[in-house]
């Protein structure tokens, strides 16, 4: 009975995947129609549904046509104006009314990749946008649109993204909309989806109101800690926010959040206390100038204060001075031409071999010994190294950990000075925090960069390096904090998986 779901309501809202919900009902459903003996535990194939129940060419069922409205010439007016994205825009006239399907016709990434984001429903009077097909049910007593709108997009890759065709711009095609299989179920069932889809809709609505007041709640918890007066503050604050880790933090982008909060209270020295044996800030000058020296700078008789123009970002803790990064690390940047690949020879890692803190030679393409040692000659790269993206998506840092000989490209390298002055893991945990910085002042149209000079005078907060030490020590053990919380997180949503699993089973029963 629908009822069982209705009554779940309350259980369901928190934690619940809505898709797969959605997927859920409408399989269960359709799966009752199966011959006796036929029925599959759990989530069954497309393809197993379209075998074992009577189906129809799209085409055969319902009407294909294009959207009528020129996007870009829309006037706004009372009218919904539906787009290929999710949020509908306005439009002074309709083109259709009643319910129907609407498919975005091209692919929603483009530059030969096939794929879709998501197809419309949408009842009423509205326009559509002439990239989208409508599809609407010839015969409204035999196949309800919104049935029709559950199937395809439980299923949409392999309905209608496998029938893309094209190279630079992938799309579909009414003719081949056309040919995509509608399993044509008893009409009361498809009703009956409808109302377990309205609650789905309900429960979405729910999630999302209950994920935006929390959202606000986090981030007013947060903005409480960089806005502490002072140490005691502070550590109040902290103390609010550590006191309820596990009910504040119940979903992917409040943990995330956290995270570059705790890198953020890092880098300010807002994490740590702070211990006047480990040096002063004086050492720590007297070191960069050294450094400076030793390199052969053309900045070698600016101090470390002074190397940067403007105020300072942000107050640093007493023992903490300003520098540039090429006062505490050696900054350099990879080969930026190609050379010749080949099947065979060392690894040449680009900015696509950085992605979430590790290095990924999965895909990574081979160069010649000759010419790995031609690069090498200006960035050899070490264990202990980190890496930088400078093109594309900027940031991405890697600390090197692989004895492996590889060469970079577009890739900035910062290779380490002095243990007395700098630990490689606070770096990295710098970058973190700057990249967006970094990312706002970068050069470039269709492929932002940032230049070798940028990254040299960009701002470094640099604390004793013992506090780098118990900085990195104290933001692992913060990490490792977050991992536990998402893994409460995927151990609750399983437990509401397996729920709904009971009670869809229970209303289709």
């Amino acid at each position: 009975m629908d009822d069982v779901l209705w009554g779940g309501v309350d259980v369901l809202s928190t934690g619940q995947d809505i898709t797969s919900l959605r997927k859920m009902v409408l399989v269960s459903v359709m799966r009752r129609h199966f011959q006796a003996g036929d029925s599959i535990v759990g989530l069954d194939s497309l393809a197993t549904l379209l075998a074992k129940l009577p189906s129809h060419d799209l085409s055969t069922v319902a009407d294909i046509a294009k959207g009528k409205t020129g996007i870009k010439d829309a006037k706004p007016g009372p009218y919904p104006l539906v787009v290929t994205a999710e949020a509908r825009s306005e439009c002074d006239h309709f083109d259709y009314e009643g319910p129907a399907v609407l498919i975005p016709m091209v692919s929603s990434t483009g530059h030969g990749d096939a794929s879709l984001k998501r197809i419309h429903y949408q009842e009423g009077q509205y326009a559509v946008g002439t990239i989208l097909a409508v599809v609407r049910p010839l015969n409204p007593a035999q196949l309800s649109a919104r049935y029709l709108y559950e199937y395809l997009s439980a299923f949409k890759d392999e309905l209608l993204v496998s029938r893309m065709v094209g190279t630079a711009n992938v799309s579909l095609t009414v003719k081949k909309l056309g040919d995509v299989p509608v399993p044509l179920i008893p009409f009361e069932s498809q009703r009956q989806i409808e109302r377990l889809m309205a609650l789905c809709d309900r429960l979405e609505a729910d999630q999302a109101d209950a994920e935006a007041a929390q959202a606000q709640l986090v981030q007013a918890l947060l903005d409480s800690l960089t806005q502490a007066t002072d140490a005691a503050d502070f550590r109040v604050s902290w103390q609010r926010l550590s006191e309820h880790f596990h009910t504040l933090f119940t979903t992917e982008a409040s943990i995330d959040a956290l995270k570059q909060m705790v890198w953020r209270l890092a880098v300010a020295g807002k994490l740590v206390h702070q211990d006047a044996s480990d040096g002063s800030a004086q050492y720590i000058l007297d070191q960069v100038q050294a450094i400076q020296a030793a390199s052969k700078n053309k900045r070698r008789n600016k101090t470390a204060t002074s190397s940067r123009s403007g105020a300072a970002p942000f107050e640093l803790p007493a023992q903490w001075v300003w520098c540039e990064l090429q006062d505490a690390f050696d900054v350099r940047d990879g080969t930026h031409d190609t050379p010749s690949y080949q099947s065979h020879g060392v690894p040449l890692v680009t900015s696509k071999n950085l992605s979430s803190g590790r290095l990924d030679m999965t895909n990574v393409k081979l160069i010649s010994m000759v010419d790995h040692l031609q690069i090498s000659e200006r960035s050899k790269v070490d264990v202990g190294d980190v890496l930088f993206a400078m093109i594309g998506s900027i940031g991405n840092p890697v600390l090197v950990e692989t004895e492996q000989p590889f060469s970079i490209k577009n890739v900035a390298l910062f290779k380490h000075y002095d243990s007395t002055l700098t630990v490689p893991r606070y770096l990295l945990l710098y970058l973190l925090v700057a990249s967006d910085e970094m990312r706002a002042q970068s050069a470039g149209g269709v492929q932002s960069f940032i230049s070798l000079g940028n990254l040299r005078s960009f701002p470094l907060p640099l604390p004793p390096a013992q506090e780098q030490r118990r900085i990195v020590a104290k933001v692992d053990e913060l990490m490792a904090l977050c991992d536990q919380l998402k893994g409460y997180l995927a151990e609750s949503r399983q437990q509401h998986a397996q729920l709904a699993t009971v009670l869809v089973e229970q209303a289709v029963a």
